[in-house]
């Protein structure tokens, strides 16, 4: 993590010789450059230290150790009292830290389920909890709710966290001290190795460790010593008293806890490492500390074998029951000092040190924020392209907002992802009711997740998102008008609304230059806060159709040797197909081997139907039957042109699609067609409401075939309209 930071580090283990993951990092953190303020967990309640302040004592440069006290007792067993108990140390804390270090904004990285359960309480910018062992408290939902992310240890532990807060899956980590030991440090008067062979383990000597398998190993090898380091629990059991207290076994030896950097040198001196822990506690499911240790030094080490070490088996001497751990110890003893074994776990544990996990937080910290919304019930390939296009990106983390009555398909793509949804309740029937509704439901979400842009996509979810967001403070408001005209078209009373949406944002995408020019003339949207990103789509899905498909399409609809044009449209006014039927009438009369297909549905899709009889073109125009749209590359390849004649239609996703599966386009200078064909080069295009204009373009094709895929037509599509490009502009937005 960069320097010049202020860290809180809260810690439920005190600071002393004793070193776990948490004290690790606040020494790792402070080596960095930044100020790093320890948190050693309080003593037990007195009602003489209400009013104690803080006490704060510098350890090394850059790391100082506080300890406070409560203010009220029963902190852990009641969330209430906990809440108020943090609220009034958190402030005097927090106070404490400004005096030595200032007002920088403060992060917290916190290691406690039990205190400081609200990252506020500390006034941080930000925060994150490092989940590094199983915990059964209450305090534990409430501190994954409300930190900014949660840092795990195992995809086991991953797995445990069940709310929207974003995860990160690191490994504990290994100092770079830890790597190597001098003659100067071995001369230490302190360090006193034993006189014989032995193996070691470090670490806590609890409930989690196997004592009946270390009688029965230590039985099976009296001639080597184990040692043993480490902090004993105060919950003795009975096995614990006959090994260390009663010295039941005259070759195991217990050491009281040593310095944490002076490990290293009894690990250094033993034939191998052992981590006996107890199948009973799953203790094996967590990644282990110790096992780093070990292997930062090159040693064999004796273990079950841990989950996230199954792909690294050679790595570990494993075994799952007494007889097997029993033969193991003697193939290391046959088998070991391995150079090639010994260079694999140095630099195993090299890939884990602080500095390499630090930079992957850094990148998870960095990332800018973005809550997505979008009001639609229905799912569509476009949203499967850009969520791949979330995932490769590591710059940004997404969270969104679905609109809708029901955990329609997109909800469920979304969690499939691995990312966050929340679902609101919207119905386009209660339109006005529940735009307000929905306005205060993100109100709140974005008070929560606190994102650091908020991008809107269609008017339903605009509305609410936009004058929430403002409310929100936050700062990037960003919509993109995908409806641009209908309202001024059809329904006029609400392009209020579109001028209300564009003065609650910061960012106005129109999604072509058609669309942004109406924008600002009509909807009076100011020019600094408009630009043109158009939509995208991906190439690979129309690069490869499938051929007996496309042949298959072709023969439902015309015979061998007739010309297919195809319009792929909703059946509704803005897509004028009463243009498309009087063009289809024109070209059928002068060419009997043209045909139209229409793919489609909507209110007018009968109305249509009606007036293909009524014209006396049945034969030769056709409404096919419904098309999956994401197999539609399919219904390109069959096509010979494709046909548009929409009004000021925003962008024209078909559009995009055609010229990408290299069809030639013939339409109404409209949308995405206007900004990218250059008449007769790559396309052709012909003015609103002219009708002779598309039939011109269809009969230029006609009399001018193209060997598909037409190359001006795709290369033009690959140029503008893929995703990745629409996704980068994004990101300019998002990161300006």
């Amino acid at each position: 993590m960069p320097g010049d930071k202020i860290i809180i580090v809260v810690s439920n283990e005190p600071w002393g010789k004793i070193w776990y993951s948490k004290q690790n990092w606040a020494y790792e953190l402070s080596k960095k450059n930044n100020i790093v303020f320890f948190l050693s967990p309080p003593p037990g309640f007195k009602i003489f230290n209400i009013f104690r302040k803080p006490v704060c004592k510098k350890i090394y440069d850059n790391l100082y150790d506080i300890s406070y006290f409560n203010f009220l007792p029963l902190t852990v067993k009641l969330l209430c009292f906990s809440a108020i108990n943090d609220f009034v140390t958190g402030l005097k804390i927090a106070r404490t830290i400004r005096l030595i270090a200032g007002k920088k904004d403060k992060i917290l990285f916190s290691f406690d389920p039990f205190r400081f359960l609200k990252p506020s309480s500390l006034k941080v910018k930000k925060s994150l909890f490092f989940y590094v062992d199983v915990y059964k408290n209450k305090g534990l939902k409430k501190i994954l709710n409300n930190v900014d992310f949660v840092v795990t240890v195992s995809k086991e532990l991953s797995r445990e966290v069940k709310n929207n807060t974003p995860v990160l899956t690191l490994s504990h980590g290994i100092s770079t001290d830890e790597f190597s030991v001098t003659k100067a440090e071995m001369n230490d008067t302190d360090i006193k190795i034993p006189a014989k062979d032995y193996c070691i383990y470090v670490g806590a000597i609890d409930h989690k460790i196997d004592y009946e398998l270390i009688k029965r190993i230590s039985r099976a090898y009296p001639e080597l010593l184990f040692l043993f380091i480490g902090p004993v629990s105060k919950v003795l059991n009975e096995q614990y008293k006959q090994l260390f207290n009663n010295n039941t076994e005259s070759n195991i030896l217990y050491y009281p806890p040593v310095f944490f950097k002076k490990l290293k040198y009894y690990i250094a001196n033993a034939r191998f490492a052992i981590a006996p822990l107890s199948s009973e506690f799953g203790c094996y499911m967590i990644n282990s500390h110790k096992l780093l240790q070990y292997f930062a030094l090159g040693k064999p080490v004796l273990s079950p074998l841990f989950a996230e070490y199954r792909d690294k088996q050679e790595l570990i001497y494993s075994y799952n029951d007494e007889l097997e751990c029993i033969q193991q110890i003697q193939n290391i003893l046959s088998n070991e000092p391995d150079e090639l074994l010994m260079k694999k776990r140095i630099d195993f544990a090299s890939q884990h040190t602080y500095s390499r996990l630090l930079k992957k937080i850094d990148i998870y910290f960095e990332r800018k924020h973005i809550c997505y919304t979008i009001a639609t019930g229905s799912h569509v390939p476009y949203f499967s392209w850009f969520m791949h296009q979330v995932k490769i990106n590591p710059t940004v983390r997404f969270s969104f907002i679905i609109l809708d009555n029901k955990k329609n398909e997109l909800v469920q793509e979304i969690e499939r992802n691995g990312m966050n949804a929340y679902l609101i309740n919207f119905c386009p029937d209660k339109r006005k009711r529940h735009m307000i509704m929905a306005a205060l439901k993100m109100f709140f979400i974005f008070r929560k997740i606190r994102p650091d842009v908020v991008h809107s996509q269609l008017f339903d979810d605009a509305v609410p998102s936009m004058f929430a967001a403002r409310l929100a403070r936050i700062r990037k408001r960003v919509i993109t008008k995908q409806d641009t005209a209908y309202h001024y078209n059809y329904v006029r009373k609400w392009v209020m609304f579109d001028k209300f949406n564009n003065a609650n944002s910061t960012h106005v995408i129109a999604v072509s230059n058609e669309a942004g020019e109406f924008i600002e003339k009509v909807e009076k949207c100011p020019a600094r806060k408009r630009l043109t990103i158009h939509h995208g789509v991906d190439p690979k899905q129309f690069l490869y159709p499938d051929i007996d498909e496309k042949n298959r399409i072709r023969k439902l609809y015309a015979d061998e040797n007739s010309f297919i044009v195809g319009t792929l449209a909703r059946f509704i006014h803005w897509k004028n197909y009463h243009h498309i039927i009087e063009a289809a009438e024109i070209c059928i009369r002068r060419h009997s081997d043209i045909v139209f297909a229409f793919w489609g549905s909507g209110e007018l899709k009968e109305e249509v139907q009606n007036l293909i009889v009524q014209k006396g073109i049945e034969n030769n125009v056709k409404i096919a039957e419904y098309y999956p749209r994401d197999k539609i590359q399919n219904v390109y390849a069959a096509l010979d042109v494709y046909l548009h004649a929409a009004h000021m239609e925003p962008f024209g996703f078909v559009i995009a699609e055609a010229m990408m599966s290299g069809l030639p386009v013939v339409s109404t200078s409209t949308g995405a067609a206007k900004d990218a064909i250059t008449h007769k080069q790559n396309g052709w295009l012909a003015e609103y409401n002219d009708i002779n204009g598309l039939v011109d373009g269809i009969e230029y094709f006609y009399m001018n075939k193209v060997n598909k895929p037409w190359k001006p037509s795709r290369e033009t599509a690959v140029k503008m309209y893929d995703i990745s490009r629409m996704f980068e502009d994004y990101l300019k937005v998002y990161n300006s």
